[in-house]
Protein backbone atom coordinates (compact mmCIF):
# COMPACT_ATOMS: atom_id res chain seq x y z
CA UNK A 1 0.00 0.00 0.00
CA UNK A 2 1.29 3.46 -0.88
CA UNK A 3 1.35 6.00 1.93
CA UNK A 4 0.60 8.93 -0.35
CA UNK A 5 -0.87 9.45 -3.80
CA UNK A 6 -0.26 12.72 -5.66
CA UNK A 7 -2.82 13.23 -8.43
CA UNK A 8 -2.76 16.08 -10.94
CA UNK A 9 -5.58 17.51 -13.05
CA UNK A 10 -5.64 20.42 -15.46
CA UNK A 11 -8.85 21.84 -16.88
CA UNK A 12 -10.85 24.99 -17.52
CA UNK A 13 -14.32 25.93 -16.30
CA UNK A 14 -16.04 23.95 -19.07
CA UNK A 15 -14.62 20.66 -17.79
CA UNK A 16 -15.34 21.13 -14.08
CA UNK A 17 -18.31 18.65 -13.96
CA UNK A 18 -16.35 15.89 -15.71
CA UNK A 19 -13.17 16.50 -13.71
CA UNK A 20 -15.31 16.32 -10.57
CA UNK A 21 -16.55 12.87 -11.56
CA UNK A 22 -12.99 11.71 -12.26
CA UNK A 23 -11.74 13.04 -8.90
CA UNK A 24 -14.66 11.32 -7.18
CA UNK A 25 -13.63 8.02 -8.80
CA UNK A 26 -10.08 8.41 -7.44
CA UNK A 27 -11.33 9.10 -3.93
CA UNK A 28 -13.83 6.23 -3.96
CA UNK A 29 -11.36 3.55 -5.02
CA UNK A 30 -8.41 4.59 -2.85
CA UNK A 31 -10.00 4.97 0.59
CA UNK A 32 -7.34 2.68 2.05
CA UNK A 33 -4.51 5.08 1.15
CA UNK A 34 -3.35 7.13 4.18
CA UNK A 35 -2.80 10.35 2.21
CA UNK A 36 -4.09 11.65 -1.11
CA UNK A 37 -3.42 15.10 -2.49
CA UNK A 38 -5.33 16.35 -5.53
CA UNK A 39 -3.45 19.09 -7.38
CA UNK A 40 -5.56 21.19 -9.74
CA UNK A 41 -4.10 23.42 -12.44
CA UNK A 42 -7.21 25.35 -13.37
CA UNK A 43 -7.77 27.94 -16.05
CA UNK A 44 -10.36 30.63 -15.29
CA UNK A 45 -12.18 28.54 -12.69
CA UNK A 46 -15.16 30.27 -11.06
CA UNK A 47 -15.44 30.70 -7.30
CA UNK A 48 -18.39 28.29 -7.27
CA UNK A 49 -16.33 25.65 -9.06
CA UNK A 50 -13.48 25.98 -6.58
CA UNK A 51 -15.89 25.71 -3.63
CA UNK A 52 -17.56 22.58 -5.06
CA UNK A 53 -14.25 20.86 -5.80
CA UNK A 54 -12.90 21.70 -2.34
CA UNK A 55 -16.02 20.29 -0.72
CA UNK A 56 -15.75 17.08 -2.77
CA UNK A 57 -12.13 16.39 -1.80
CA UNK A 58 -12.33 17.47 1.84
CA UNK A 59 -15.48 15.39 2.37
CA UNK A 60 -13.14 12.39 1.96
CA UNK A 61 -10.66 13.99 4.39
CA UNK A 62 -8.15 14.51 1.61
CA UNK A 63 -6.02 17.47 0.60
CA UNK A 64 -6.64 19.64 -2.45
CA UNK A 65 -4.20 22.22 -3.80
CA UNK A 66 -5.22 24.77 -6.42
CA UNK A 67 -2.10 25.85 -8.29
CA UNK A 68 -1.95 29.45 -9.42
CA UNK A 69 -1.49 29.18 -13.17
CA UNK A 70 -1.54 32.87 -14.12
CA UNK A 71 2.25 33.03 -14.45
CA UNK A 72 2.28 29.88 -16.58
CA UNK A 73 -0.40 31.23 -18.92
CA UNK A 74 1.49 34.50 -19.22
CA UNK A 75 4.71 32.61 -19.98
CA UNK A 76 2.98 30.60 -22.70
CA UNK A 77 1.56 33.77 -24.23
CA UNK A 78 4.96 35.45 -24.23
CA UNK A 79 6.51 32.42 -25.91
CA UNK A 80 3.60 32.33 -28.37
CA UNK A 81 2.97 28.68 -27.53
CA UNK A 82 0.01 27.08 -29.33
CA UNK A 83 -3.32 26.68 -27.57
CA UNK A 84 -5.53 23.61 -27.89
CA UNK A 85 -9.11 24.48 -28.86
CA UNK A 86 -8.52 28.00 -27.61
CA UNK A 87 -7.21 27.03 -24.19
CA UNK A 88 -3.75 26.82 -22.59
CA UNK A 89 -4.98 24.23 -20.07
CA UNK A 90 -3.72 21.25 -22.09
CA UNK A 91 -0.14 22.54 -21.98
CA UNK A 92 0.08 23.33 -18.28
CA UNK A 93 1.34 19.93 -17.17
CA UNK A 94 4.40 20.39 -19.37
CA UNK A 95 5.61 22.94 -16.80
CA UNK A 96 4.46 21.31 -13.57
CA UNK A 97 8.00 21.15 -12.18
CA UNK A 98 7.94 24.96 -11.97
CA UNK A 99 4.93 25.06 -9.65
CA UNK A 100 5.15 21.92 -7.48
CA UNK A 101 6.95 21.61 -4.18
CA UNK A 102 10.29 19.78 -4.16
CA UNK A 103 8.80 17.12 -1.88
CA UNK A 104 6.59 15.81 -4.72
CA UNK A 105 8.70 13.12 -6.38
CA UNK A 106 6.06 11.09 -8.24
CA UNK A 107 2.72 12.40 -9.47
CA UNK A 108 -0.01 10.95 -11.68
CA UNK A 109 -1.64 13.20 -14.23
CA UNK A 110 -5.22 12.28 -15.24
CA UNK A 111 -7.36 13.80 -17.98
CA UNK A 112 -10.79 15.02 -16.89
CA UNK A 113 -12.44 12.29 -18.99
CA UNK A 114 -10.85 9.41 -17.06
CA UNK A 115 -12.61 7.12 -14.59
CA UNK A 116 -10.61 5.21 -11.97
CA UNK A 117 -12.21 1.86 -11.11
CA UNK A 118 -9.52 0.22 -8.95
CA UNK A 119 -6.78 1.16 -6.45
CA UNK A 120 -3.78 3.03 -7.83
CA UNK A 121 -1.16 1.41 -5.58
CA UNK A 122 0.18 -0.83 -8.32
CA UNK A 123 0.68 2.06 -10.72
CA UNK A 124 2.47 4.26 -8.18
CA UNK A 125 4.62 1.32 -7.11
CA UNK A 126 5.95 0.54 -10.60
CA UNK A 127 9.65 0.62 -11.33
CA UNK A 128 9.92 2.95 -14.32
CA UNK A 129 13.49 1.91 -15.12
CA UNK A 130 14.80 5.45 -14.61
CA UNK A 131 12.42 6.90 -17.20
CA UNK A 132 11.00 10.40 -16.76
CA UNK A 133 7.39 9.54 -17.57
CA UNK A 134 5.17 6.49 -17.91
CA UNK A 135 2.41 6.38 -20.55
CA UNK A 136 0.15 3.94 -22.39
CA UNK A 137 0.40 3.53 -26.16
CA UNK A 138 -2.23 5.42 -28.13
CA UNK A 139 -4.80 3.29 -29.95
CA UNK A 140 -5.51 5.83 -32.70
CA UNK A 141 -2.30 7.77 -33.29
CA UNK A 142 -0.69 5.78 -36.09
CA UNK A 143 -1.94 7.75 -39.06
CA UNK A 144 -0.03 10.92 -38.20
CA UNK A 145 3.23 9.56 -36.75
CA UNK A 146 5.08 10.39 -39.95
CA UNK A 147 3.47 13.82 -39.97
CA UNK A 148 5.20 14.70 -36.71
CA UNK A 149 8.51 13.13 -37.62
CA UNK A 150 8.18 9.63 -36.13
CA UNK A 151 8.53 6.33 -37.97
CA UNK A 152 6.14 3.38 -38.01
CA UNK A 153 8.52 1.57 -35.67
CA UNK A 154 8.42 4.34 -33.03
CA UNK A 155 6.15 4.10 -30.01
CA UNK A 156 3.38 6.72 -29.88
CA UNK A 157 1.79 7.33 -26.48
CA UNK A 158 -1.51 8.77 -25.25
CA UNK A 159 -1.15 11.71 -22.86
CA UNK A 160 -4.44 11.21 -20.98
CA UNK A 161 -2.64 9.33 -18.19
CA UNK A 162 0.97 10.23 -17.34
CA UNK A 163 3.03 9.03 -14.40
CA UNK A 164 5.76 11.60 -13.77
CA UNK A 165 9.09 10.92 -12.07
CA UNK A 166 9.72 14.57 -11.29
CA UNK A 167 13.33 14.04 -10.23
CA UNK A 168 14.18 12.63 -13.67
CA UNK A 169 11.96 15.20 -15.44
CA UNK A 170 13.83 18.05 -13.72
CA UNK A 171 17.23 16.43 -14.18
CA UNK A 172 16.65 16.23 -17.95
CA UNK A 173 15.17 19.75 -17.99
CA UNK A 174 12.25 18.64 -20.15
CA UNK A 175 10.12 21.75 -19.65
CA UNK A 176 12.87 23.91 -21.14
CA UNK A 177 13.56 21.37 -23.90
CA UNK A 178 9.88 21.45 -24.89
CA UNK A 179 9.91 25.25 -25.04
CA UNK A 180 13.09 25.26 -27.16
CA UNK A 181 11.57 22.70 -29.51
CA UNK A 182 8.40 24.75 -29.99
CA UNK A 183 10.28 28.00 -30.57
CA UNK A 184 12.69 26.35 -33.02
CA UNK A 185 10.25 24.23 -35.01
CA UNK A 186 6.93 26.12 -34.85
CA UNK A 187 5.14 22.98 -36.03
CA UNK A 188 1.36 22.92 -36.01
CA UNK A 189 0.97 19.56 -34.28
CA UNK A 190 -2.46 17.84 -34.46
CA UNK A 191 -2.33 17.04 -30.73
CA UNK A 192 0.10 19.66 -29.39
CA UNK A 193 0.88 18.48 -25.84
CA UNK A 194 0.71 14.77 -26.70
CA UNK A 195 2.84 15.12 -29.81
CA UNK A 196 5.43 17.22 -27.96
CA UNK A 197 5.83 14.61 -25.23
CA UNK A 198 6.23 11.87 -27.83
CA UNK A 199 8.87 13.83 -29.71
CA UNK A 200 10.91 15.57 -27.01
CA UNK A 201 10.82 12.69 -24.48
CA UNK A 202 10.91 9.95 -27.12
CA UNK A 203 13.62 7.82 -25.51
CA UNK A 204 12.61 8.46 -21.92
CA UNK A 205 9.03 7.10 -21.76
CA UNK A 206 8.17 3.93 -19.86
CA UNK A 207 5.45 1.86 -21.52
CA UNK A 208 2.56 1.31 -19.08
CA UNK A 209 0.09 -1.55 -19.39
CA UNK A 210 -3.08 -0.80 -21.34
CA UNK A 211 -5.16 -1.29 -18.17
CA UNK A 212 -3.96 2.09 -16.92
CA UNK A 213 -5.44 3.95 -19.90
CA UNK A 214 -8.11 1.69 -21.38
CA UNK A 215 -9.36 3.42 -24.53
CA UNK A 216 -12.81 3.42 -26.23
CA UNK A 217 -11.83 1.57 -29.39
CA UNK A 218 -11.25 -1.62 -27.38
CA UNK A 219 -14.81 -1.47 -26.09
CA UNK A 220 -16.24 -0.74 -29.53
CA UNK A 221 -14.44 -3.35 -31.61
CA UNK A 222 -13.17 -6.88 -31.17
CA UNK A 223 -9.41 -7.27 -30.97
CA UNK A 224 -9.41 -9.01 -34.36
CA UNK A 225 -11.28 -6.12 -36.00
CA UNK A 226 -9.04 -3.56 -34.29
CA UNK A 227 -5.93 -5.16 -35.74
CA UNK A 228 -7.50 -5.45 -39.20
CA UNK A 229 -8.50 -1.77 -39.26
CA UNK A 230 -5.54 -0.18 -37.50
CA UNK A 231 -2.77 -2.75 -38.28
CA UNK A 232 -0.35 -0.87 -35.97
CA UNK A 233 3.36 -1.53 -36.40
CA UNK A 234 3.89 -1.05 -32.66
CA UNK A 235 1.19 -1.90 -30.10
CA UNK A 236 0.12 -4.35 -27.40
CA UNK A 237 -0.51 -7.83 -28.73
CA UNK A 238 -3.89 -9.57 -28.46
CA UNK A 239 -2.90 -11.41 -25.28
CA UNK A 240 -1.84 -8.16 -23.60
CA UNK A 241 -5.12 -6.50 -24.59
CA UNK A 242 -7.13 -9.43 -23.23
CA UNK A 243 -5.22 -9.41 -19.93
CA UNK A 244 -5.71 -5.65 -19.52
CA UNK A 245 -9.44 -6.01 -20.17
CA UNK A 246 -9.69 -8.39 -17.19
CA UNK A 247 -7.98 -5.93 -14.84
CA UNK A 248 -8.86 -2.39 -15.93
CA UNK A 249 -7.72 0.34 -13.53
CA UNK A 250 -8.45 3.51 -15.53
CA UNK A 251 -10.96 4.04 -18.32
CA UNK A 252 -10.12 6.91 -20.65
CA UNK A 253 -13.43 8.10 -22.13
CA UNK A 254 -12.08 10.47 -24.78
CA UNK A 255 -14.14 11.65 -27.73
CA UNK A 256 -15.17 8.70 -29.92
CA UNK A 257 -17.11 9.04 -33.18
CA UNK A 258 -17.39 12.73 -32.30
CA UNK A 259 -19.08 12.10 -28.94
CA UNK A 260 -18.25 12.09 -25.24
CA UNK A 261 -20.07 9.84 -22.75
CA UNK A 262 -21.82 12.87 -21.24
CA UNK A 263 -23.45 13.91 -24.53
CA UNK A 264 -27.20 13.33 -24.58
CA UNK A 265 -28.20 10.08 -26.32
CA UNK A 266 -24.57 9.41 -27.21
CA UNK A 267 -23.26 6.18 -28.76
CA UNK A 268 -19.97 6.23 -26.90
CA UNK A 269 -18.87 2.64 -26.11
Amino acid sequence: MRNRLNILYQFNEKYVPYAGVSIYSVLCHNKHTPQICIYIMGENLSKDAVIMLKHLVTSYHREVVFINTKSLVEKMRELDLPTYRGSYAANMRLFLDEVLDESVQRILYLDSDTIVVAPLDGLFGLCMQDRAIGMVLDSLGYSHKKQIGLTDADDYFNSGVILFDLSKWKKENYSEKIVRHIVKRRNNYPAPDQDLLNIVCRNDIFRLDLKYNYQPIHAAFSDKLFWRIMHPAVYYDVTQIEESRKDIVIYHCFRFLGEFPWHKENLHP
